[in-house]
């Protein structure tokens, strides 16, 4: 049995403040200040007309590539498992493991509110669920095998405010749990087939109106998939 605790505290991390060139929101100048702070020679100011009571001339140039300013932090559990034992004139092994996101936080800029995104969709199409659970058993012979896996992923926010998004129906995209069986036989010496069936039970995958395939990651729109794999050894 394993357990791991992993905390990641990335400072100073990517920001782009292409969007600040038009701020307007006490959010957005508070955020365009922090920039200026950090960066004053980013912006290059023209001469200083006569009277100006801040003595500092107006900005002409603002150099907007993507900046180090933010904060990201991360903190996850995660669990694991093995368990072998003989029975008869083969070996059983059992394994599992999960995974329980904590937290995933991210502070564009240091006066900025911390974003929690833990289990949120983003707009980069990325997105972290809750958790999710592994399970496996296979039961193996010097001549065949047999096993069975079972998957689980908890859902996820469709935004961070984690409210109602009519397209969508709700404010979230439910848990998916799917099983998958596969085998083996070796036919000769150096001759294998192997076989297995994915999403045994036909689960089509969730709908996700964020991503353009319109169904979430952890799915597959071919539902249940069958294959067969012929290994030949030289």
């Amino acid at each position: 049995m394993r357990a791991d605790w992993t905390r990641i505290v990335i400072n100073n991390g990517y920001y782009d403040p292409q969007s600040l060139l038009n701020a307007t929101t006490p959010q957005e100048l508070s955020a365009l200040a922090d920039f200026m702070a950090a960066f004053p020679d980013r912006f290059r100011r023209g001469p200083v007309p006569a009277g100006d009571p801040y003595g500092v001339g107006p900005i002409i140039y603002v150099d907007a590539t993507t900046a180090n300013l933010s904060r990201y932090t991360r903190e996850a559990l995660d669990f694991s498992g093995d368990y072998q034992t003989l029975i008869g004139e083969g070996q059983l092994t059992i394994s599992g493991s999960a995974t329980l996101l904590l937290n995933i936080a991210s502070k564009l800029t240091p006066s900025a509110a911390a974003r929690d995104l833990t289990g949120v969709v983003s707009t980069a199409n990325f997105y972290s669920n809750g958790g999710s659970l592994k399970f496996k058993g296979v039961y193996s012979t010097p001549k065949w095998n047999f096993g069975v896996r079972a998957r689980h992923l908890s859902g996820y926010y469709v935004n961070n405010l984690h409210t109602l998004v009519l397209e969508q129906g709700s404010n979230r995209v439910d848990a998916s749990t799917y099983f998958d069986i596969y085998g083996g036989v070796k036919l000769f010496r150096k001759t294998e087939i192997s076989i297995g069936l994915n999403n045994e039970l036909d689960k089509p995958p969730l709908y996700d109106v964020t991503r353009t395939s319109g169904y979430a990651p952890n799915g597959d729109p071919r539902m249940r998939t069958f294959y067969a794999n012929l290994t030949q050894r030289f």
